[in-house]
């Protein structure tokens, strides 16, 4: 199923979101993976308790598709260490290009005029609002959001007939599981990419995997690191 979703040919394929998971100031939490075909990091940063940063992008290539997108944005986020259950909103912005080369040899729904080989090169920007809830402890996380995206297309082009020119909006939530230490967790996610608007007909990725790992850095993680390797030596 992945490798059949990896081979689409999407001018657009939305990176995970970034769904995090602070619970008081200083804290940095920083995600590696890879998920159906592409490799991505995304970071966020408490300014203080209540306020954060994040940043983050995606990068993928296969032999019919190569992309790139970077975003950065700033949130609310509130967590309550008694109940060890938190809630955040996030409002970001970034930009993403993409080159397809359509293979007319492979039965293409999307279009029906096949010809041979064609390129498209298309650039985006993207706006997005997103709210999230997550359940922390020291060893185990769980994360749901859900990114409500509104895309622009900046480098009208021809596809399929069609100008790529518009909006488009998308709704794309996301389950986060983590497990691990304080400072380390491995991590697996799932979302799905919903089409509210298209301003023309493209195909799309709607579903995503990702698997990766978690990095905390935080004083009371880095204190506790120091402790044991006092405790070892």
């Amino acid at each position: 199923m992945i490798a059949a979703i990896s081979a689409c040919r999407p001018l657009y394929r939305a990176s995970i979101p970034n769904q995090p998971m602070l619970t008081g100031k200083s804290e940095l939490e920083v995600d590696v993976g890879v998920e159906t075909g592409s490799g991505f990091v995304n970071a966020s940063y408490s300014l203080t308790n209540h306020i954060l940063l994040t940043a983050g992008g995606n990068a993928w290539s296969n032999n019919n598709t190569s992309a790139q997108f970077g975003e950065v944005g700033v949130g609310f986020f509130r967590y309550n260490e008694v109940e060890n259950f938190g809630g955040s909103l996030l409002v970001q912005a970034g930009f993403g290009n993409a080159n397809v080369i359509d293979n007319d040899f492979i039965d293409d729904p999307f279009n029906p005029n096949q010809n041979g080989l064609v390129e498209y090169n298309a650039q985006f920007s993207r706006f997005s609002l997103q709210p999230g809830i997550y359940w922390k402890t020291e060893n185990f996380d769980v994360g749901m959001g859900l990114r409500n995206s509104m895309l622009y297309w900046l480098a009208p082009s021809d596809y399929d007939g069609q100008t790529v020119d518009g909006f488009d909006i998308f709704a794309e939530p996301v389950v986060s599981m983590q497990a691990g230490s304080a400072v380390t967790k491995f991590f697996i996610e799932s979302s799905l990419q919903i089409p509210i608007y298209r301003a023309f007909r493209h195909p799309i990725t709607p579903f995503h995997l990702g698997l990766g790992i978690s990095f905390l850095i935080s004083k009371k993680t880095l204190s506790g690191y120091q402790q044991q390797n006092a405790i070892e030596q």
